[in-house]
C-alpha cells in the first residue's frame, strides 16, 4: 500500500480512536500517553523499523495505568495488532509478538468491561478489514465471557453489539468456518427482531457459497421463526466424516419435526444445483464449509 494510503488508514483509525476513548472517560494525560504510544508504534511498522525500544517505553507506562485506562490500551492494541497481522499495515515481525505477548498476558487477568465499554470497542472495530486467521473474535468472546456482557446488557445495548458483530464478521477476507457467525445467532433472543429481520439479507464482504446458502434458507424460509432457521443451519453445518454420525442424525430428527419434506428438499437441491459456489470467488480456495453443506444434502437425499 502506497504511503498516502497508510496515512489515510492511520488517521481514519486515529479519529475512531478519539470517538472510542469517549466511552471511558480517561484522563486527558493518561489519554495522551497512549495515544502518543500506539501512534509511534504504528509509524515504526510502517518505517518497517523494530520498536524495541518503543515496547520497552510501553513496560515504563504501564505503571501510570489502571482499571480504564488498561482496558481502554488493550482494546487498542488488539485493533492495531489485528490490522498488521492482515497486512494493512507493514507485516507482524518479531518485536511486534511481543505485543501479541502482551495482549494474552493481560487477559490472563479477568478484563471486566461494562455494556457501554463492550458495544464502544465493538463500535471501535467497525469498518475494519478482518484477516482469514484473525483472532480478533476470541478476544471479543474472552471479554464477553469475563463481562457477561449477553447476561448483563439491556435491550438497546445487547441490539447495537449484535448488529456489530455481524458487521465484522462480514469483513473477513475468508471464512474457513462459520462458529463466530453460529455464536452470534446464539445471542440472538425473539425481541432482536430488528436484527432477525436483517439476517433476510445479510451478506459477507467476499460473497461466499456458504452465506449463500445461509441467505437462501432465511430467505425462503420466512414464515418459519428464527430458531427453526438457525437449527436447519446447524444441521447442514454438522456434516463430518464419510458417512453420517449421531449427532448429524439427530440434528437431522430436530430440523423434520420443524420443517416439512419439500421445504428440506427445496434447501438440499438448492445447495447440490449450485455447484458452482464450491470456491470462493476472489481467491478461488475450496469453500469447505459449502462442501459440509453439500455433504449433509447428500446425505439427506441418499436417506430418504
Amino acid at each position: 500500500m502506497s504511503k498516502n494510503g497508510l496515512e489515510s488508514i492511520k488517521k481514519t483509525e486515529i479519529g475512531q480512536a478519539n470517538t472510542f476513548a469517549m466511552a471511558f472517560e480517561l484522563e486527558k494525560e493518561e489519554l495522551d500517553v497512549i495515544d502518543n504510544w500506539v501512534e509511534s508504534w504504528i509509524d515504526l511498522n510502517i518505517k518497517k523499523k523494530n520498536f524495541t525500544t518503543a515496547y520497552d517505553s510501553l513496560q515504563n507506562i504501564l505503571s501510570l495505568l489502571e482499571g480504564r485506562s488498561l482496558k481502554y490500551l488493550l482494546c487498542r492494541l488488539i485493533k492495531i495488532y489485528d490490522l498488521m497481522w492482515g497486512g494493512v499495515y507493514s507485516g507482524v515481525n518479531f518485536s511486534s509478538l511481543k505485543i501479541r505477548d502482551f495482549i494474552d498476558e493481560a487477559f490472563s487477568s479477568k478484563q471486566v468491561f461494562s455494556p457501554n465499554e463492550l458495544t464502544s470497542f465493538l463500535a471501535y472495530l467497525s469498518g475494519t478489514p478482518v484477516n482469514p486467521n484473525s483472532d480478533i473474535f476470541d478476544y471479543i468472546w474472552k471479554i464477553e465471557k469475563q463481562s457477561k456482557f449477553f447476561n448483563s446488557a439491556d435491550f438497546l445495548m445487547r441490539n447495537k453489539a449484535l448488529k456489530h458483530l455481524l458487521e465484522l464478521n462480514s469483513q473477513r477476507g475468508y471464512h474457513h468456518n462459520i462458529k463466530d457467525f453460529k455464536k452470534i445467532l446464539g445471542y440472538i433472543k425473539p425481541d432482536n427482531t430488528e436484527i432477525i429481520n436483517n439476517l433476510n439479507n445479510y451478506k459477507v464482504n467476499n460473497n461466499q457459497g456458504c452465506y449463500q446458502v445461509i441467505s437462501f434458507i432465511f430467505g425462503n424460509l420466512k414464515n418459519r421463526t428464527f430458531e427453526i432457521k438457525k437449527d436447519c443451519i446447524n444441521w447442514l453445518d454438522n456434516a463430518v466424516g464419510s458417512s453420517p454420525k449421531k449427532p448429524w442424525m439427530d440434528k437431522l430428527a430436530a430440523t423434520q419435526r420443524e420443517l416439512s419434506e419439500e421445504e428440506l428438499m427445496k434447501i438440499t437441491c438448492w445447495i447440490l444445483n449450485n455447484k458452482h459456489l464450491e470456491r470462493e470467488p476472489s481467491t478461488g480456495w475450496m469453500d469447505d464449509i459449502y462442501k459440509k453443506f453439500q455433504k449433509s444434502s447428500k446425505w439427506y437425499l441418499e436417506l430418504k
